[in-house]
């Protein structure tokens, strides 16, 4: 499955609701070539992860003061994909997310750490690729020994290899 992730909004009711695509680790690589050109940011993140939830309008905020053509940004939750859906999208609308999204198909078993190598399944974990599509920085709660991060450190990371260009 090729997911498209796109801003879209609905000019005579507002922003049309979130899509939310149920993603593994294969369609998460696919969608990272698919924006090869762009920085990609990659935020994994719960809606039960209070640290993730904090983090959520410094992305969004990143991504609007940058542009969708320099930074693309995929959001993955590790809730259920099957019953958490409308908890996600209001996790979302809440911390002004505008563009589709995704849920991991695994949702919050190991099985999601282990697919997307997810330190010690800890969150947040926010992944920044090149242009190339080359993994340049990972910000990981769950680093030993643990190496603190604020939103500040991932939007030097991002503006660097934007600056680069």
């Amino acid at each position: 499955m090729t997911t498209h992730l796109v801003e879209r909004r609905d000019q005579t009711r507002g922003a049309t609701p979130i899509a939310l695509s149920v993603i593994d680790e294969k369609d998460l690589a696919a969608e990272i070539q698919r924006n090869r050109g762009k920085v990609v940011l990659v935020d994994f993140w719960a809606t039960w992860c209070p640290e993730c939830l904090k983090l959520m309008p410094h992305t969004v905020e990143l991504r609007k003061s940058l542009g969708e053509r320099r930074l693309a940004v995929i959001l993955v939750s590790l809730d259920s994909p099957d019953d958490d859906r409308e908890i996600v999208r209001q996790a979302l609308a809440r911390n002004g997310v505008t563009f589709d999204s995704c849920v991991s198909r695994y949702g919050g078993s190991p099985k999601s750490a282990e697919a997307f190598d997810i330190l010690a399944a800890a969150l947040p974990n926010v992944r920044v690729y090149d242009r190339e599509g080359t993994l340049r920085k990972v910000f990981a709660a769950g680093r030993m020994p643990p190496e603190p991060f604020e939103p500040k450190d991932i939007e030097k990371t991002v503006r660097g290899l934007v600056a680069d260009e």
